[in-house]
C-alpha cells in the first residue's frame, strides 16, 4: 500500500481538567486515488477515584471524504486509567 498520512488537532484544556479537542485524520492511498477524512471533535474530563486519575472521553466523527461503503458518522467512548 502506497499511503500519505496528514494529522492535525486542536486541543483546549480548562482548569477543571477538562479538554476539548477538533482533529483530522487524513489519508490519501495513491494506488486507488481516494482520500478518507474524517473530522472528529471529542470532550474529555480527568476525574479522581480515590487516589486514581481517571479520565473519560466521548466524541463524534463525520467523514468529510470517504469511500461510499465507507460510515457517514461515527461516536465514540472510552476511559482510561491514568498512570502517574
Amino acid at each position: 500500500m502506497s499511503a500519505t498520512f496528514l494529522n492535525s488537532f486542536l486541543s483546549h484544556i480548562t482548569s477543571q481538567q477538562t479538554t476539548y479537542s477538533l482533529s483530522a485524520e487524513s489519508i490519501y492511498d495513491w494506488e486507488s486515488n481516494q482520500w478518507l477524512v474524517p473530522v472528529q471533535t471529542a470532550v474529555s474530563q480527568l476525574v479522581m477515584f480515590g487516589s486514581q486519575p481517571v479520565q473519560f472521553t466521548g466524541g463524534a466523527r463525520y467523514y468529510a471524504e470517504a469511500a461510499k461503503s465507507d460510515p457517514e458518522w461515527g461516536f465514540t467512548l472510552f476511559g482510561y486509567l491514568v498512570v502517574p
